[in-house]
């Protein structure tokens, strides 16, 4: 018998010269392969969401956050054997990551970390910032756009839900 299963998905916020970005990975190797979505995973037994978040966020990105806090939630059904229910928080990247690169810490489920701002998500365009380089926020490193078409499938219902927000909501800085 199928279950609904708890997901969690973490906008990880970084400010850079007063513009707000956040993080967003390339899948790959499991549901969603090939699709952007935030770092994030599944709800342990017992476990506090914001601790969850975190402990997502620290196990795919190697960087610490803080100021974590619940912001939105979507149903999310995949197929009829595939339903998930995932909890949306928000958080800052902790003051002694703040100016580490990002590092891909599950290789075999993430190709890339890269930053976008909201108005870019909403676009489907961005820069190439490669959350795993220093000074990704150079103009000379973002000479390549990429494509965020492809959205895994909670951030797709969460983008509907959020699509009257052309400005980045409130909570995203």
């Amino acid at each position: 018998m199928a279950t609904v299963r708890v997901g969690i998905g973490c906008f990880v916020i970084k400010r850079v010269n007063g513009a707000v970005f956040f993080l967003l990975g390339k899948r790959q190797g499991s549901h969603g392969s090939g699709y952007w979505g935030l770092p994030g995973g599944h709800l342990d037994m017992g476990e506090d969401w914001s601790t969850c978040a975190a402990r997502e966020t620290f196990e795919e990105c190697g960087i610490e956050t803080d100021n974590i806090v619940f912001r939105e939630a979507t149903n999310d059904v995949f197929n009829p054997d595939l339903h998930y229910i995932t909890l949306f928080h928000s958080s800052e990247i902790a003051k002694e990551f703040a100016h580490k690169p990002v590092r891909l810490m599950e290789p075999d489920k993430c190709q890339q970390w890269v930053w976008v701002s909201w108005q870019e998500f909403m676009e489907n365009r961005a820069p190439l910032r490669d959350a795993c380089i220093e000074h990704c926020f150079d103009a000379a490193s973002q000479s390549e756009e990429i494509s965020l078409d492809l959205l895994f499938l909670p951030l797709q219902n969460l983008k509907k839900k959020l699509q009257f927000c052309a400005e980045s909501p409130v909570w995203l800085g």
